[in-house]
């Protein structure tokens, strides 16, 4: 009886250990999980005097910048600015005009996606618009206006799945 009683005592200790083994792997990948998502201040990223306003809903956060940069420069100072692990490509004219046409704007002047491998769940696109409106941004009309907006798509998936 005492052998039954301390093989019992032997599993309960072993699947308490697998419990405590499991609970540390899960928050271990959890807080690396947190550290990789960290995302660089995107309100810097064209300079603190470009940048206008930020807006955020459940899935897209835009930020909108005024600028007097052309696309080159602005893809050279997001370049600079994020680093080496992203990758920022313009978009082709063809792809512009097709993009433009579908959303009958021709404001539209440029078009980048922005990616990083270390943060798969995250779709970064950006617009360059004619600043039609004449709008005003520290007194300075600034001849564009440039749009970044961040998706979060870990966050579009659980939508999707009803989570």
């Amino acid at each position: 009886m005492l052998n039954t009683q301390t093989e019992q005592s032997s599993a309960v200790v072993f699947h308490v250990m697998l419990k405590i083994l499991a609970t540390t792997v899960i928050l271990i990948s959890t807080c690396v999980s947190a550290l990789s998502k960290e995302l660089p201040d995107f309100t810097q990223l064209l300079g603190k005097e470009s940048y206008e306003d930020k807006t955020r809903n459940e899935f897209v956060t835009n930020y909108i910048y005024h600028t007097n940069l052309e696309i080159d420069a602005i893809k050279s100072k997001i370049e600079e600015y994020l680093g080496d692990n992203w990758t920022v490509m313009m978009l082709p004219k063809k792809v512009i005009e097709q993009s433009v046409k579908s959303i009958q704007s021709e404001e539209i002047l440029a078009m980048l996606l922005i990616s990083n491998p270390d943060l798969p769940d995250l779709a970064l696109g950006a617009n360059l618009f004619l600043n039609v409106e004449k709008r005003k941004h520290n007194e300075t009309e600034h001849k564009y206006i440039f749009n970044l907006v961040l998706t979060d798509l870990s966050e579009v998936k659980k939508s999707m799945l009803g989570q």
